[in-house]
């Protein structure tokens, strides 16, 4: 199998509009080289660059691994971040990062105070003990959500074993429902992860890899459910031209976690924020784009078996 591309140069900060367009971009964004660690630390909210005309104000850090594409994200997330910074009296910074393991690390070191990460990146996290979950949310009163494998609707497959020798689009080597997920899948088929299919890039966002799926670019992809049913949702051109040939979970919520170091006070506060959210109406119009309809304590329970499913691969 050939190793999968990584990219180099920043994303295209839209989400594909029209399925030629979204086609083409796809393809370039793909060929191109991942977005610098320097670009997505420079995508602050408002509230954050104004943060520098007040050095004794305290600063909450929020990080946010891009789910979706970078520009996305910042607008789907700025609110959040500055809605939570407002209820413990600070300032927001939102700080984005290209891959899982950016934030992980960032999440570790005690440099952000919160992140939103995938399930896939915390169970990887877990074992170091540098990091505590806080809450989850909750989706359609679900409180699970699922790996979807994708192909074109023109696509003959109908499981993962027909996939072989496909070109296939994973998210990033800590996601769960972008990596981890369909490696398992194939596994329990007595498939090869490594050598099954014929070519594997990484897109590092699920709306890349359904965009890439829509685009011919790649045969198929696995994605995070929650992402592509939004997509289908809002009517997303690259949702309708894709179908789902296995769903493979359930697996618990992507959930917010906090440094283990953080200090008492402020995890407490940040934990009563998110909680009562979705009782207040300004919460209420920051969860709605986000499809959350509100947040709990996960228990840990919910991580065990994906926790250990990536001990026993060493991290994958």
């Amino acid at each position: 199998m050939t190793t999968p591309s990584r990219s180099k140069h920043p994303f295209a900060f839209l989400l594909v509009v029209g399925s030629i367009f979204l086609a083409a971009l796809t393809v370039l964004n793909l060929s191109s080289a991942r977005p610098s660690a320097q670009l997505y630390a420079s995508m602050r909210s408002p509230a954050a660059s104004a943060a520098t005309q007040d050095p004794s104000e305290p600063v909450l850090r929020v990080a946010v691994a891009a789910i979706v594409s970078p520009g996305d994200t910042f607008f789907s997330y700025r609110g959040m971040a500055e809605y939570l910074a407002d209820r413990v009296g600070m300032r927001a910074d939102l700080v984005l990062r290209s891959t899982y393991e950016e934030v992980n690390d960032l999440v570790g070191s005690g440099q952000v105070d919160v992140a939103f990460v995938c399930s896939g990146a915390y169970a990887a996290a877990a074992a170091g003990g540098k990091m505590s979950l806080l809450v989850a949310p909750v989706v359609g009163d679900a409180s699970v959500y699922y790996a979807d494998v994708i192909v074109p609707r023109s696509s003959q497959a109908r499981g993962l074993e027909d996939l072989r020798g496909a070109r296939f689009g994973y998210v990033d080597e800590l996601s769960n429902s972008g990596y981890l997920a369909p490696r398992a899948r194939l596994a329990e088929l007595g498939l090869a992860p490594d050598s099954f299919f014929g070519e594997s890039i990484f897109t590092h966002s699920h709306d890349k890899s359904i965009a890439a799926v829509a685009g011919g670019v790649v045969s198929a992809a696995s994605v995070d459910s929650l992402v592509l049913d939004s997509m289908r949702e809002r009517g997303d051109a690259g949702a309708t031209q894709v179908r789902t040939i296995e769903r493979l979970g359930p697996f618990g919520m992507p959930p917010v976690v906090v440094p283990s170091s953080l200090e008492a006070g402020l995890r407490e506060s940040l934990l009563r924020v998110f909680l009562e959210m979705a009782d207040t109406p300004q919460g209420q119009a920051i969860l709605a784009p986000l499809r959350v309809d509100r947040f709990r304590v996960p228990a840990p329970s919910e991580y065990a078996e994906l926790i250990s499913s990536v001990e026993v691969r060493g991290g994958e």
